[in-house]
């Protein structure tokens, strides 16, 4: 709190379980724990890149340390992006983030699903990462300078050393940002929210912040010198007034200065009218007169050495019709200086020759004519034009990520019908498995009943043999018994017999 420059705190919500790729409430998921990142600059760091330190509010204290974190967290990590003592600091505030038993390091691996909570964790941090630096960077358009601004605010957050806080991180009422609309980029797998979408609000325990830059102060205009031309070609009836045709003027002026001293030679003026015929229809070359620049204004020499200047990025003409008009007209006014002075020029030329120092004396002293008015006006029409491409450029850029993200969402319509077909093939088939699975314990079942059946009769079968065995066994003795005694009753009555036949007398 005390050395981060532009301290801003964001609030979000982390699903442990869920993808954010496939998840309905992916931005605010109501199954998530809350998490808060904290983003700034270290002036005393404004060398080093992107850093994170996470910490844990289990253990309460910092368990990891990442010194460049722009890869893992999915942001752009060529070059000097993402650096200037960029810091991010992350409090899972209740503690939810799995720990090894040393404490040392985070234990993704021991959850079940613990890969979607890792990359569930990256990604978020990455989104506020990116959407943070963006917004800052677009202050300063340029990263050295954003960097040498970082640099400048170190004797701020050294007098911060000593101060009381009042409030802890937590409690802390820091910079923040409302209204922010994040996009799944299905692609490139990253979650990002653009760069024009939500408003900072102020904290005032933020103690250090960024000072506005104020513009740049205009340069005043520089007096124009004193310019002595040879005399124009006949083929000029009036007096250069354009901006462009002063320009070239100055040039055709400069090729005749070129000559020797005794006079100009008509043998270079006619291969000119040659070496016309073959570059006639290109664009003109200012910067091969030195001589001819030396006459013009800087503000006129910038201009004219701009390959930009009155056209657009991708090389083709500007829609301003003024530009096209004098650029048309420059052309036609380079073409009549190339092709040289007609024969009856020629002929002065030659009288030139012969009397050197009087048309020396004869020669007029030119003054160029101020043109700041039109430069003025061609350098507001210019930046007009800038600025109407660089609003067109941030509206394509809005429509290109709409439309990436409406792409994205039709990708994921098309995934969520894959995976629900998927998932109803699956369920069909579980219950066809579970249908045969039944049907076959049915038949294993009635199998086993049906032997346990045929066994029991087997053995029922068995014992009424036994049993008829047995029974045929007791007849048989019994009807032994029973004639055994039939032939003991008859020997008794027998006996009876000879008993009472021998009684009598």
């Amino acid at each position: 709190q005390r050395r981060l420059v532009e301290l801003t705190k964001f609030e979000s919500r982390l699903d442990p379980e869920k993808s954010w790729k496939d998840a309905n409430d992916w931005d605010w998921p109501a199954n998530g724990y809350p998490i808060t990142i904290y983003i700034g600059f270290d002036p005393r760091r404004k060398d080093k890149k992107g850093s994170l330190f996470m910490y844990s509010r289990k253990s309460g204290r910092l368990i990891k340390h990442i010194p460049d974190a722009r890869h893992i967290l999915g942001v752009n990590s060529g070059g000097t992006d993402f650096c200037q003592g960029l810091t991010i600091i992350f409090d899972d505030v209740t503690g939810m983030l799995p720990l090894t038993p040393t404490k040392q390091d985070f234990a993704f691996g021991h959850e079940k699903n613990g890969e979607i909570h890792q990359d569930n964790l990256y990604n978020w941090i990455g989104a506020y990462t990116s959407l943070y630096y963006q917004k800052k960077l677009e202050i300063y358009t340029k990263k050295g300078t954003l960097k040498e601004v970082v640099a400048g605010h170190l004797a701020d957050v050294q007098a911060n050393d000593n101060r009381d806080i009042q409030r802890s991180l937590l409690d802390g009422r820091f910079n923040t940002y409302v209204g922010l609309r994040f996009s799944r980029l299905m692609r490139s797998a990253k979650i990002r929210c653009p760069k024009s979408v939500g408003d900072e609000r102020v904290g005032e325990d933020t103690l250090v912040r960024f000072k506005i830059p104020e513009p740049e102060p205009q340069q005043p205009e520089q007096p124009r010198p004193v310019v002595r031309h040879q005399p124009q070609p006949a083929v000029h009836t009036q007096p250069p007034t354009g901006f462009y045709q002063q320009a070239q003027a100055a040039r055709v002026h400069t090729m005749y200065q070129r000559a020797p001293a005794a006079g100009p030679q008509p043998n270079a003026i006619v291969s000119g009218t040659v070496e016309s015929n073959s570059r006639q229809q290109k664009r003109p070359r200012y910067e091969e007169d030195s001589a001819a620049l030396a006459m013009l204004d800087p503000p006129v020499v910038e201009l004219l050495q701009d390959d930009d200047f009155g056209f657009e990025a991708n090389g083709r003409l500007s829609e301003s019709t003024t530009a096209s008009a004098q650029v048309q007209q420059l052309e036609s006014t380079a073409s009549n200086h190339r092709r040289g002075p007609p024969q009856d020029q020629l002929q002065v030329l030659d009288q030139h020759d012969e009397e050197p120092e009087q048309e020396e004396e004869r020669r007029p002293s030119i003054k160029q004519e101020p043109i700041s008015d039109e430069i003025d006006a061609l350098k507001k029409e210019v930046s007009m034009w800038k600025e109407k491409y660089t609003n067109q450029a941030d509206k394509n850029s809005e429509l290109l990520l709409l439309i990436e993200e409406h792409e994205d969402k039709h990708e994921s319509n098309e995934a969520e019908i894959i995976q629900l077909q998927r998932k109803f093939q699956e369920a069909r088939d579980d219950a066809f498995k579970e249908v045969e699975e039944k049907e076959r314990n049915h038949r294993a079942r009635y199998a086993a009943l049906q032997k346990q059946l045929n066994e029991h009769i087997a053995d029922s079968i068995q014992q009424t043999k036994e049993m008829e065995e047995r029974y045929d066994k007791q007849q048989s003795v019994l009807r032994e018994q029973l004639r055994i005694e039939r032939e003991l009753v008859q020997d008794l009555k027998q006996e009876n017999k000879d008993l009472k036949s021998g009684m009598v007398p």
